[in-house]
């Protein structure tokens, strides 16, 4: 899989939450920038498994009381999952690892406070004066 194919698989999966809407650029509103961030996979054995490609919205570019008002991110802490681990190890539990596809995707904004993101860099969807209501 090729760069442009990832970023292909990335929008698509972002179209298919509905995580914007694109508007007309609002004016004396503030946008927060975005980036892609790429990420080679590789097996086992050091061979390339698969390309990764990632939007993300830089929320340095926020500005309190105007794009944001809270901010909660759920972290394990690793002393806990070590004791989970050593617990499960202890009793000879098997252990099961997941990997969820776009799961920051499925949180809710708070739809009263408009957050508006300008288009990943490459992406022309449609035009210079929109940008994307979140």
């Amino acid at each position: 899989m090729k760069w442009n194919e990832a970023i292909s698989a990335e929008l698509k999966s972002l179209d298919e939450a509905y995580t914007w809407d694109i508007v007309q650029w609002p004016k004396n509103r503030n946008i927060v920038s975005s980036k892609w961030v790429f990420k080679i996979k590789r097996n086992t054995a050091g061979e390339i498994n698969k390309y990764k490609v990632q939007l993300v919205a830089q929320g340095f570019t926020q500005i309190y009381g105007i794009n944001y008002y809270k901010t909660y991110a759920p972290v394990a802490y690793l002393t806990l999952l070590r004791l989970i681990l050593a617990v499960a190890a202890h009793q000879d539990w098997d252990i099961n690892v997941l990997n969820f596809h776009s799961t920051f995707l499925n949180s809710q904004l708070d739809t009263s406070k408009k957050i508006y993101m300008e288009l990943p860099p490459g992406v022309d969807l449609e035009g210079k004066d929109k940008v994307a209501n979140l």
